[in-house]
């Protein structure tokens, strides 16, 4: 039997559960607020809990575009969390490319592609990749070979492809990746995707189309062309290795305690729900972004269901504190 003290963790989407565009959902400030003030001891009302610690609460986006200290910077700013104490840190982040900081150990020194939007040479180098070219690059490169040969050989040295967030050049990304694939194995050269979101909700009229809806392409392009399926390797939610590794961030992050159980808050069935019943936790799906009751037929399975549906994220936090024994 373990000594430790136990309690759960709170692991929660951010766009549709917490933010929509830029502004707050309703109701979420004071909510959010409560859980970075209050350490444990108060929100448990014992002695028994540590002063110095919050409950274990981690935002796990699909989100990346940056290093995880300026997120971090920019959603302090929009929780208004000016106390040391109450600022969200390290420990309470996980982005889409985040597992990447501990995967292809051993081919991190290799020349891999880099593509997407954001600060991605920052990015790779944060997970580890020391030997990379972006996707500009290449192109420009392609553009100055003085023959189509010493192009394709310059290929050859690359190792596999890192798409470290959404797209701009969709038809330059395919062409890249196509010549790639014309002189490596198809079925052994990675290319690594951080999220698989085909569409997400903001401010915007519309739903947005995103990387999802360029992985379909890719792949019927392949296929077409080529007749084999690539090694697409995909982070973020609602993947496995993304859920699990978030379990392990918790642990490492709190190792003096046993973490008795992991909520999944999100507002997306798709993506949160199902990664989270993925990862065995709770989960908790709320109405304010993807899903809501006029197009809640959409979305079938029972790996999709929600162990709890709510309506939003205070009646969330609502609903585990009563589970839980705490009080916010």
């Amino acid at each position: 039997m373990s000594n430790k003290i136990r309690f759960p963790a709170i692991i929660c989407d951010i766009d549709g559960l917490l933010i929509r565009g830029i502004h707050l959902i309703p109701r979420v400030l004071e909510t959010f607020q409560a859980l970075r003030q209050k350490p444990l001891n108060l929100l448990y009302k014992s002695n028994v809990f540590p002063l110095n610690k919050q409950i274990p609460l981690v935002l796990l986006t699909n989100g990346g575009v940056t290093l995880p200290e300026k997120k971090l910077f920019k959603y302090n700013q929009t929780f208004s969390l000016e106390i040391d104490f109450h600022k969200l840190k390290s420990e309470n982040l996980v982005l889409n490319y985040s597992p990447l900081t501990e995967d292809f150990q051993e081919k991190k020194r290799d020349l891999w592609l880099i593509t997407g939007m954001g600060e991605i040479s920052e990015i790779a180098r944060y997970c580890g990749f020391s030997h990379t070219i972006t996707l500009d690059s290449l192109i420009k490169k392609r553009q100055n070979s003085i023959n189509q040969e010493s192009y394709r050989s310059f290929l050859k040295e690359i190792t596999g492809v890192l798409v470290l967030d959404d797209l701009l050049s969709w038809d330059q990304n395919l062409v890249i990746i196509l010549d790639l694939l014309s002189i490596h194995s198809i079925e052994k050269f990675p290319i690594v995707l951080v999220h698989d979101d085909k569409f997400y909700p903001d401010e915007f009229p519309l739903p947005r189309m995103c990387l999802g809806v360029f992985n379909r392409l890719l792949i019927n392009f392949i296929l077409k062309i080529y007749g084999k399926k690539p090694n697409l390797i995909f982070y973020g939610k609602p993947t496995l290795r993304t859920f699990e590794y978030t379990k392990r961030f918790v642990r490492k992050n709190w190792q003096d305690y046993e973490i008795s159980k992991f909520y999944m808050l999100g507002d997306n069935p798709d993506s949160d729900i199902l990664g989270g019943n993925k990862g065995g936790m709770e989960t908790v799906l709320v109405k304010t972004g993807v899903y809501n009751d006029s197009n809640k037929g959409q979305f079938g399975g029972e790996d999709r269901k929600a162990k709890f549906i709510v309506e939003d994220f205070k009646e969330a936090i609502d609903l585990i504190a009563e589970k839980e024994g705490f009080y916010i």
